[in-house]
């Protein structure tokens, strides 16, 4: 912890240094397409329909991570969704990493595996390959996904669903913090974390203070 916390301080100043000498950069180039964003519009919000008027949407959730060996908040996240999703009579499936059995016990959603690939790239097909298998029985409404791992890009780019993308601290802000270098790997999941934002039909934003995050670094 002290090791990390002398390596978070000086990488701190030096891209507070690099800042200053060469301001910031955009990540996403300008003319990929993206989705226009519109505030929601100001004034009391709509009256919520009676449960009987209520639609039963299928939803997917994507997290890599979900019941596997390491527990992190987006798992913890993901399993608190699914079963608030599916509590309100919603169609819940996740999609999860088969590294081993699954340690979550469903309540009221389905699980599935997704095999895991070696090739990141691959790993994000692997995705979107299940959930085509798994739309064929009967579609889905949307896709929810966390931005962290760049799971959802090869379905954003596929565009058969509509993509909603939750917001985390993005892993370019964790790399530049713990002096990781850029190899293909970590340009790959930082590139994938950026494609999701750019094909998404919506974000979620857990805070304020994420959504800036992101925005600036993204």
């Amino acid at each position: 912890f002290t090791a990390n916390t002398v390596k978070g301080i000086w990488s701190g100043y030096q891209a507070g240094v690099r800042h200053r000498r060469e301001g910031l950069t955009p990540a996403i180039a300008a003319d990929l397409p993206r989705p226009e964003f519109r505030p929601l519009a100001q004034g009391p919000l709509p009256r919520p329909p009676r449960r009987r008027e209520r639609h039963r949407l299928r939803v997917a959730l994507l997290c890599g991570e979900f019941g596997g060996p390491w527990v992190g908040g987006v798992g913890v996240y993901t399993v608190h969704l699914a079963e608030a999703l599916a509590a309100r009579g919603h169609d819940i499936t996740v999609f999860r990493l088969g590294h081993g059995p699954c340690r979550v016990r469903p309540e009221g959603y389905r699980v599935v595996d997704v095999h895991p690939e070696t090739d990141p790239v691959r790993e994000r097909h692997a995705f979107l390959m299940a959930l085509h298998r798994e739309a064929d029985r009967r579609e889905f409404d949307l896709v929810e996904t966390p931005l962290w791992g760049g799971n959802g890009s090869a379905v954003g780019a596929a565009a058969r669903w509509p993509l909603v993308v939750r917001l985390q601290t993005p892993f370019e802000l964790i790399r530049e913090m713990s002096g990781i270098e850029r190899n293909h790997g970590v340009g790959t999941l930082i590139a994938s974390e950026q494609l999701q934002l750019a094909y998404a039909a919506g974000v979620v934003g857990i805070s304020r203070a994420v959504v800036d995050t992101v925005e600036r670094t993204y």
